[in-house]
This record gives structure tokens, sequence and C-alpha cells, in this order.
């Protein structure tokens, strides 16, 4: 009875390591999608190597399974900043699909997430299965969505998809630096109480200018254009010396 126990356990491993059911044409999925990543913005950053790139799968309830998928990325791919990463990601996820009706048989299987890292690297991953306008990004346990980062340039080798809009990014990149100077504005002068122009807008121009990689003449076009249309307080006698060309 233990001999027979011992070898039907045996076979269900063997199953569950060989793949996860014998419906399932893992390696047909992964041929194909091998061939759609090595078409993608991430190939860019793979890690050279035969297993750059891995599958697994995962069971949710009886009979359904998700394919998931790892990348082993190189130091390149973390030069990129968050919106970078968001963008490499998302894109790729759309370009895989989620169709994987002709490789599942009669069992239920779908994609599961995309996860990119390294042995040097944090770890980031992504749904496959997104809808639109629904990304979350997701690194070490935290949960990111686009318009959290609204506060970083999308990098011009790294838009957000084919169809990226330039003007799109510049109205987003233009709220976000408006935003991030106003509130060092508040923060130093206690909510506009103490403000001295020539002392506090040079600072918050410096300030802004470091965080966001911008000059001082586009911060400061940037952030008087969006602050007429805001009314903000700061307009007033808004001056700012050589100082804030120290950067």
């Amino acid at each position: 009875m233990k001999k027979k126990w011992l070898y039907t356990s045996i076979a269900c491993a063997f199953v569950l390591l060989s793949g996860c059911s014998s419906d399932i044409q893992l390696e047909s999925i992964k041929r194909v999608t091998d061939s759609t990543i090595k078409n993608s913005i991430l190939d860019d950053y793979l890690s050279k190597g035969t297993k750059s790139l891995s599958y697994s799968y995962d069971g949710e309830g009886e009979g359904k399974y998700k394919i998931n998928i790892a990348a082993n990325v190189d130091s390149a791919f973390y030069d990129n900043n968050p919106l970078g990463i968001f963008n490499i990601l998302s894109r790729t996820t759309e370009g895989i699909g989620s169709d994987l009706s002709n490789y599942c048989g009669n069992t239920k299987c779908e994609f599961g997430t995309l996860t990119v890292s390294s042995s040097k690297g944090d770890s980031y991953s992504m749904n496959i299965n997104n809808k639109d306008g629904d990304e979350t990004l997701v690194h070490n346990d935290e949960k990111i969505k686009r318009e959290d980062l609204l506060e970083y340039k999308d990098p011009d080798s790294v838009p957000p998809d084919e169809e990226y809009s330039e003007n799109e990014n510049v109205s987003i990149s233009d709220d976000a630096v408006y935003e991030f100077m106003e509130n060092q504005l508040d923060q130093m002068t206690n909510g506009g109480q103490n403000y001295i122009p020539e002392v506090h807008c040079t600072k918050a121009i410096k300030a802004t200018a470091k965080r966001f990689n911008l000059t001082v003449e586009e911060v400061v076009n940037i952030y008087m254009s969006k602050a007429h249309l805001h009314g903000s307080p700061y307009t007033n006698d808004f001056q700012y010396g050589e100082e804030a060309f120290n950067l």
C-alpha cells in the first residue's frame, strides 16, 4: 500500500513539474510568447543567455491555470525612471495579448503576470491581462498606478505606447512641475505667510529644476503659465536671483 502511494505521488509530482496539464501546450506558449517579447521594447534589457525568459503556472481553482512569465534583465533596465519602467512593462504586456485558447485544449488557462528582475535589482511585475488604462505596476509588493508617477517624464526612448503623443506628455509633466514647485513654496513660506520672492522663488526653482532635470528657464516658463491659470498668489512679485542658475 505504501509503495502504491509512493508511486502515485511520484507520478503526480512529475506532472506538476513537466506541465500544468497534459492539455496545455506550455512549450508552444513559450515559443510564441518568446518571439513576441523578443520583438518588444523589453528585449533591449534582457540579460544575455538562454535563461532570460522562463515560464511557470499556478492554479486558481479546479481546472483553471495562470501562465506566468519571468524575465531576467541587465543593469541598464534600472537606469530608467519609474515611469519608464512602467511603460516598458505596459507596452510588453499589451503586445503579449491574452488569447491562449489554441494552446489549452479542454483546460482553462490564461496569462498571469510578467515579472522583471535581476540578481542585483528590484522586482517589478504587471498583470498581462490588463484592461486599457488599468495597468498596475507592482514593485516589491507596492502597487503603483500611472497617475502615481506624474512627477516623472516619459523617457524619450520609452514612451507609453506606439501612438504616444508628445503634446499629451508635456501637459501632464507641466502639471507635475507646477504642483511640485507650488508645494515647495507653500512649505518654505508657511502657506505664503512668510513669502520673500527673491529668496523663496530662487530656492523653489532650484529644487524643481533638479527634481525634473529641467533648466531654470523651463521651470519658470512652465510654472508661470500654470500659476496664472490656477491663480497662485506666488505670481505677485515673482522674481529670482542668479543663485537659481547654480544647480
